[in-house]
């Protein structure tokens, strides 16, 4: 709500916790069926990856996929996304998955929760983080990078172009990012550089005091937030 009262931007947040750039790209498609914004913002955290998908938290990922209905592009998604996941069909047919919870059910399942948040977790507290601010890297020292990520990024960045739709490609604060993450974090946005291509890398931002703007490691806490959402 905080771009919306302070500057008159509506914004909506589509991703989700442990949610890949690959993840992203895919929901992008399914969203652009329903909307059109004038710019989408990509987080540039774990770009390294190249995994499609975190492991073990398959429940995090039916959070996105299930709310797509079932049609070809779905197929393509869960295909693509789930390729070496045995249970991929899940992802097509929940009711495959959840039939067997019938004798299980309690009242909290008919009855969902309508909050401020949407969903969002606000972050309060400080649990020890020491370092207090991170020296900047120069924007021309990259280091080259070709995972699953980027690649996924390049199709982003593609799709956006075509759309016309600029794109924010941006790193959030986290106290333990390293020289060599922000290096491969320059070095895609220098890959993608146009005209409508934005890079907003916050790990040295002066307004940012980890010691104080950080819940843990790498997370922001709310004071923390509110400056990035300023700054963006």
């Amino acid at each position: 709500m905080q771009l919306w009262q302070d500057y008159g931007i509506s914004a909506y947040n589509f991703a989700y916790s442990n949610c890949r750039i690959p993840e992203s790209y895919w929901m992008l498609r399914h969203l652009l069926r329903y909307t059109k914004p004038q710019a989408v913002v990509i987080d540039l955290f774990q770009l390294d990856s190249d995994d499609k998908y975190r492991g073990g938290l398959m429940e995090q990922r039916h959070v996105q996929f299930d709310s797509m209905p079932l049609d070809l592009l779905k197929i393509q998604a869960v295909l693509d996304m789930f390729d070496n996941y045995d249970y991929w069909f899940d992802f097509l047919w929940p009711f495959a998955k959840y039939h067997g919870r019938w004798d299980s059910l309690t009242s909290k399942d008919f009855h969902v929760s309508s909050t401020y948040e949407n969903g969002s977790d606000i972050k309060v507290g400080l649990h020890g983080v020491h370092v207090d601010h991170i020296d900047p890297i120069d924007v021309d020292d990259t280091l080259p990078i070709n995972s699953v990520s980027v690649r996924y990024l390049e199709k982003i960045a593609a799709l956006c172009a075509e759309e016309g739709i600029d794109l924010v490609l941006m790193v959030t604060p986290y106290s333990i990012c390293t020289p060599e993450e922000q290096r491969r974090y320059h070095y895609a946005a220098s890959k993608l550089a146009t005209d409508h291509v934005f890079y907003l890398n916050m790990i040295s931002d002066e307004n940012i005091h980890y010691q104080t703007d950080s819940y843990d490691l790498d997370h922001l806490n709310m004071a923390g937030s509110c400056k990035v959402t300023d700054t963006l």
